[in-house]
């Protein structure tokens, strides 16, 4: 009977306690800490550096001074390389949902700050791939990240980000997952009111991998809006707007092999008509700022496929080389502009509603109080008119002779 308890003892007792012992002391060994490293490269596909690895429970764990580089491991070495992304210690704290009907991993990543160089895109989109693809080949897994500082983007000025958060999770019909990504920024810099800081919000929404589903990311602009030029690389033409333009309103994007392709709904406000309308010579033909309403609008591989709404403009000025240049393309007519007028003529309306699909455009004035089909309202009444007669689709390459 002694030896049997003495039996139980040491299996209930000893044997868990010197495999704690032991596991504890491995944790802290070079070997044990270069294989998390090594895993975290695999994961991300770069270069990374750990300054120290601090073990606080068994499913908490803190990384002291994180350098994530591009290139070969090299670059850890040169103080001349600055890192993609850049932390001066990350908390992870992990733990399972047994509550649910398949149990469900979660992971959460606390930070105080994050640095971060623009090509980082690559390795975060890497990183996001690959959690992906483990939460499908294993159980669900749930993502939460939070930035409880600034998040800082270098580039020719530094943009700061605050109330960065991420959190993916399985979707609740079952297939495939959801990340939702928000943050605020403020071109005014760190120190502006909270009135000028701009909320986005991003959603992602990617059916499981086996499928071949895209992954559909959705952006929502807050009530400030977003600069139309943080929105060019993914659809060029968007430089054209103007520098001050912005964007309100809520975009639906697909990454394809070709570039981006995905839809705008919302409109483009302080669009510039001096850059919108194309220059003749080095004379801007229009000036002012107008509004581009877009109900819908599609694009694919960075190419306008389908678009409908209004472009509406006040109170600016238009060159009647352009007016000339435009009645011949459209068919339109005009009335009430004298021959021997100034060569600038002065408007207080500039509206009309336009459909766009197969390289064809449709187009009709839009003016307010002046009976249809006017697009253009001058200090005496009505300039551009629709004809009397039916006109034709006005061909997208007819327009670019007027648009750029």
């Amino acid at each position: 009977m002694r030896f049997i308890r003495i039996t139980l003892f040491v299996l209930m007792g000893v044997l868990p306690l010197c495999t704690l012992l032991a596991w504890g002391t491995y944790r802290h060994t070079n070997a044990y800490q270069d294989s998390l490293r090594a895993k975290m490269e695999e994961e991300l596909g770069r270069p990374v550096a750990v300054e120290r690895f601090r073990f606080l429970r068994p499913n908490k764990m803190r990384l002291e001074g994180v350098k994530i580089f591009d290139g070969s491991g090299s670059e850890t070495q040169s103080p001349q390389t600055p890192p993609l992304m850049e932390m001066p210690w990350i908390l992870v704290l992990q733990s399972t949902d047994w509550e649910k009907d398949d149990p469900v991993r979660q992971m959460e990543l606390v930070l105080p700050e994050l640095t971060l160089d623009p090509r980082c895109l690559e390795p975060l989109w890497r990183f996001h791939q690959r959690t992906l693809e483990r939460s499908d080949r294993q159980s669900p897994a749930e993502l939460r990240v939070t930035v409880t500082g600034p998040v800082r983007v270098r580039g020719g000025e530094t943009l700061e980000l605050m109330d960065a958060k991420l959190w993916m999770r399985p979707a609740e019909d079952g297939t495939g997952h959801e990340t939702d990504i928000s943050f605020r920024f403020s071109e005014a810099g760190p120190d502006a009111p909270a009135a000028q800081w701009t909320l986005v919000r991003m959603n992602l929404r990617h059916g499981a991998q086996e499928t071949g589903a895209p992954i559909i990311a959705t952006i929502k602009t807050g009530e400030n809006g977003l600069p139309t030029q943080l929105l060019a690389s993914l659809f060029p033409p968007l430089l054209h707007l103007g520098d001050e333009s912005r964007f309100y309103g809520k975009i639906v994007l697909q990454q394809m092999f070709t570039g981006w392709s995905g839809a705008f709904q919302g409109e483009f406000t302080q669009v510039d008509l001096s850059r919108y309308f194309k220059q003749i010579g080095q004379t801007a033909m229009m000036l002012g700022t107008g509004t581009l309403k877009l109900d819908a609008a599609e694009f694919y591989s960075g190419q306008l496929v389908r678009a409908e709404g209004r472009f509406s403009a006040r109170n600016g000025r238009v060159y009647r080389d352009l007016l000339d240049r435009i009645i011949p393309l459209t068919g339109l007519t005009t009335r009430g502009i004298p021959l021997e007028m100034s060569p600038l003529v002065m408007f207080s309306q500039f509206v009309f509603d336009f459909s766009y699909e197969d390289g064809k455009i449709q187009i009709a004035g839009a003016c307010e109080g002046v009976g249809p089909g006017v697009y253009l309202v001058g200090r005496n009444g009505p300039i551009l008119c629709e004809p009397q007669a039916g006109k034709k689709p006005i061909s997208a390459a007819l327009l670019g002779e007027l648009l750029r």
